[in-house]
């Protein structure tokens, strides 16, 4: 983690260097300093500024590229007059990977180029350059989701989902979610008032312990994705007849309506930990919703974290805690298509860590937590 200090310590470094680097030219080891790495130090500065923490960088790229453009250029030469040879064959390379895009944006349904860095983005008020052609709207692109086709467990008792899952009010809150599906003009309290008249004639769901999102790199301007994934999966014994302590990890929950683009800012999202991400059954669709009704296709039990405040004003990081009414968490059904990603926490420490605080259970036993938004940068774009 960096702050104002020792980014300045940085750039006094990078002045040190360059107050002194002819000594080098005096001593014949260089004539001149020409060099990419070297031009990169300019921009750490501002990058870290507009973008976190240089996580996973290193500047062995330009050998990798090395490898591309040289050694595997020169040994589909036959060793004589290789430099007219690897230009052409650098040349038909790029043009066979053109064609292999143009390919698949033809397969994909010829889509629009997707948006880029919006310029609202400059918080340090450093200048940011947006590629020609960019969008300048304050949404990133939407993340996709993907759950496998056949459930982990094909049925999940409602008692189950209590003692293996943790989904304590399940029951209670797909009730309400169901009478919320059908009327969504109903109130708070009409809400509560209907869903104790719903009545389920099963008691087993389909169950999934993963859900994988396709994140888009808001910063670049290609196509620039990763993959990002969120576990929900109860406690399980190994071969061995260990205990594998069980996994539901925090996401980010986009607020109102799915079907818009995620917007940028803490205030459009909450953090929220999921239980279980489960479908109902077709047949047991008919009995819920009606006719004219759109039919959910997947869902999550998620219980929720306190919304996002004021940051900590030495850290610069969300605080949140477990959101808690009369003694019982918050809990809600949702669609998966709210869920944008995962999110990551660190726990509030305080004065020491208690020794009794593992990974497996430091989300039930902390106070409170930190956001952390350095994990990527779609992560870091999205919490601004």
């Amino acid at each position: 983690m960096h702050t104002s200090s020792t980014l300045a310590l940085l750039q006094n470094a990078l002045k040190h260097f360059h107050n002194n680097k002819k000594i080098f030219v005096d001593l014949g080891v260089r004539s001149h300093f020409k060099l990419p790495k070297l031009h990169s130090l300019n921009h750490y500065v501002d990058s870290i500024k507009l973008f976190g923490t240089t996580d996973n960088y290193d500047t062995q790229y330009t050998e990798r590229l090395h490898i591309d453009f040289a050694k595997d250029a020169y040994r589909a030469t036959n060793h004589k007059d290789e430099f007219p040879q690897m230009t052409l064959w650098l040349e038909r390379k790029e043009k066979v990977q053109r064609h292999e895009t143009y390919i698949a944006w033809i397969l994909g349904g010829r889509p629009s180029p997707k948006s880029t860095l919006p310029a609202a983005l400059n918080r340090s008020g450093l200048p940011v350059s947006v590629p020609v052609g960019a969008s300048t709207s304050s949404t990133l692109t939407e993340p996709h989701f993907h759950i496998a086709r056949t459930p982990s467990v094909r049925a999940v008792s409602f008692s189950s989902l209590v003692t293996d899952y943790g989904a304590t009010y399940f029951r209670d809150a797909l009730a309400r979610y169901i009478v919320s599906h059908r009327d969504p003009s109903l109130s708070s309290l009409e809400v509560e008032r209907q869903s104790a008249k719903i009545y389920f004639r099963f008691s087993s769901v389909q169950v999934f312990h993963k859900i994988k999102f396709t994140i888009q790199d808001p910063s670049s301007p290609v196509d620039s994705s990763t993959l990002d994934v969120a576990h929900v999966k109860p406690a399980s014994k190994d071969r061995r007849g260990q205990i594998v302590p069980g996994r539901f990890d925090t996401v980010l929950v986009h607020h109102g309506n799915h079907e818009r683009s995620p917007q940028i800012g803490a205030h459009n999202y909450q953090v929220a930990r999921l239980r279980v991400v489960f479908q109902i059954r077709k047949k047991d669709m008919a009995a819920l919703f009606p006719a004219a009704t759109k039919q959910p296709d997947y869902l999550a039990y998620v219980e929720w974290f306190t919304p996002f405040g004021q940051m900590d004003p030495n850290l610069q990081l969300y605080q949140v805690s477990r959101s808690v009414r009369q003694g019982r968490r918050l809990a809600s059904v949702i669609d998966v298509e709210k869920i944008c990603r995962s999110c990551h926490l660190f726990p509030n420490f305080g004065p020491a860590a208690p020794r009794e605080w593992k990974s497996s259970n430091v989300l039930d036993l902390a106070s409170s937590f930190l956001v952390n938004p350095f994990v990527d940068r779609n992560s870091y774009m999205t919490l601004v």
